[in-house]
C-alpha cells in the first residue's frame, strides 16, 4: 500500500509495529512531493505517536478482518457489543459518545483480536436539552448548545427544539441537518 492511501481507521504495520491511523493529514508543499503525516496508535502498547512519509512510500497493510456487530450499551469505561456471526458479547475499552442501543457497528480484528470499533459518520439523535432561541445576536452563525441523548454537547441552529432528531457528524462533533 502506498503512504497517500492511508485513511483514519487504516490499519498498517512496520518494523516498529501495528498501527491504526486516527488522524490523517495530506501536507502539500509548493515545488516538491507532498508529505503524509499522521497520528497512530500502537495496536500491541496502546501508545500514540505520529509518523510522517513521503507521498511515495510504501506501508505494509495488517492483514485485518472486520465483521458487523450491534452496540448493546456502555459504562464508565467500556463499550459492549455483540457480534453478529457469533452473537457473543463482546467489551472493548472505547468512550462512546454518539452511540444508542441497537446501532450497527463495524468490529475490527487483527488475528481474532478485537482492536478497533468503527462507528458510523453520521448518526441521527434526539436533542435531550437545549436553550430557546433569542432573537438578535445573529451577525455570526446562529447557534446555540444543545445535550443529545447519548449526553454528548453540540453547537445547534437557533430553530432547533428539545425533541427534535439532529444529524451529527462524528469525525468532527458538527451538526449536519434535521433528523
Amino acid at each position: 500500500m502506498i503512504a497517500n492511501e492511508l485513511k483514519t481507521g487504516t490499519v498498517f504495520q512496520d518494523k516498529s509495529g501495528v498501527y491504526i491511523v486516527l488522524q490523517y493529514v495530506n501536507m502539500k508543499q509548493g515545488r516538491g512531493g507532498s508529505t503524509i503525516k499522521v497520528k497512530v496508535r500502537n495496536i500491541e502498547s496502546g501508545v500514540i505517536v505520529e509518523k510522517g512519509f513521503h507521498n511515495n512510500d510504501k506501508v505494509e497493510d495488517a492483514n485485518v478482518s472486520k465483521r458487523s456487530a450491534s452496540f448493546l450499551y456502555n459504562d464508565e469505561k467500556y463499550i459492549y457489543i455483540m457480534d453478529s456471526v457469533t452473537f457473543e458479547t463482546i467489551q472493548f475499552k472505547m468512550e462512546n459518545k454518539y452511540l444508542k442501543s441497537g446501532d450497527k457497528v463495524i468490529a475490527v480484528y487483527l488475528k481474532d483480536k478485537l482492536i478497533d470499533i468503527e462507528i458510523p459518520n453520521i448518526v441521527t439523535l434526539k436533542v435531550q436539552y437545549t436553550e430557546d432561541a433569542v432573537s438578535g445576536n445573529t451577525a455570526n452563525k446562529a447557534t446555540k448548545e444543545s445535550i443529545l441523548e447519548t449526553g454528548v454537547s453540540l453547537m445547534v441552529p437557533l430553530f432547533i427544539k428539545i425533541g427534535d432528531l439532529v444529524k451529527v457528524n462524528t469525525l468532527n462533533n458538527e451538526y449536519v441537518s434535521r433528523g
